[in-house]
C-alpha cells in the first residue's frame, strides 16, 4: 500500500506504472466501483493506453462528500471490519444475500481484511473526486454496465457516464441477466 493521501488521478497513474512495468502499451480495462473511477481517469489522462473500457457499477461523482469523510473516520477509528456488513449490504440485494450466504460472508471477510488506512485513503479520493468534466476526453470504446437494483451506484450514475463519454453504450443487469 503506497502512503496516502490518494487522489483518483494517483490511482490512474499507478495503473500506468503497472502497464509500464510489464511493457504493456495498450490495455483493455474493466473496473468496478473505485476501479471504474480509476478507469475513467486513466482513459481521460492517458487515452493512448486504453483500448476498450468497461465501467461497472461506478460513478463519475459519488457524493455526498461528507459520507466518504465519515466512512474514512469510522475506518480509522474502528477498522474495516466495522463497516464490512453495511458495505456488502450495498453490493448485493437482500434476495441474493439470502440465497448466497457463503459468498456474502466471503465478501465481508474481504472488506474486513482490507488495510484500514488504504481503505480510508480511497474514501478520501472518492470524497474529492469529480470526473464529470473529463468524460468527454475518453476516446476508448466504452461500455457502461449498471445494475437495476444497485443502491450504491444506481443506474442513473451509469447513464450520466455514458452521456458524457462520446459513443459509450449502456448495459443494464438484473438478477444476473443482461437487459438492453
Amino acid at each position: 500500500m503506497p502512503p496516502p493521501p490518494y487522489e483518483i488521478g494517483d490511482l490512474a497513474d499507478d495503473v500506468v506504472r503497472l502497464l509500464d512495468r510489464y511493457d504493456v502499451q495498450t490495455a483493455h480495462f474493466c473496473g468496478v466501483s473505485l476501479g471504474g473511477m480509476t478507469g475513467m481517469a486513466l482513459a481521460a489522462a492517458h487515452p493512448d493506453r486504453v483500448g476498450h473500457l468497461v465501467l461497472r457499477c461506478t460513478s463519475a461523482l459519488l457524493g455526498p462528500p461528507e459520507m466518504w469523510a465519515e466512512r474514512a473516520a469510522t475506518v480509522r477509528r474502528e477498522g474495516t471490519a466495522a463497516i464490512a456488513e453495511s458495505i456488502v449490504a450495498r453490493w448485493v440485494t437482500p434476495g441474493f444475500a439470502e440465497t448466497h450466504p457463503d459468498l456474502v460472508q466471503r465478501l465481508r471477510a474481504m472488506v474486513a481484511a482490507t488495510p484500514d488506512e488504504g481503505y480510508a485513503a480511497c474514501c478520501g479520493a472518492i470524497e474529492r473526486m469529480d470526473l464529470r468534466d473529463v468524460l468527454s476526453k475518453v476516446t476508448a470504446s466504452t461500455l457502461v454496465v449498471a445494475g437495476r437494483e444497485d443502491p450504491a451506484t444506481p443506474p442513473e450514475h451509469g447513464y450520466r457516464i455514458a452521456k458524457g463519454i462520446p459513443g459509450a453504450r449502456v448495459a443494464m443487469w438484473r438478477k444476473g441477466v443482461p437487459a438492453r
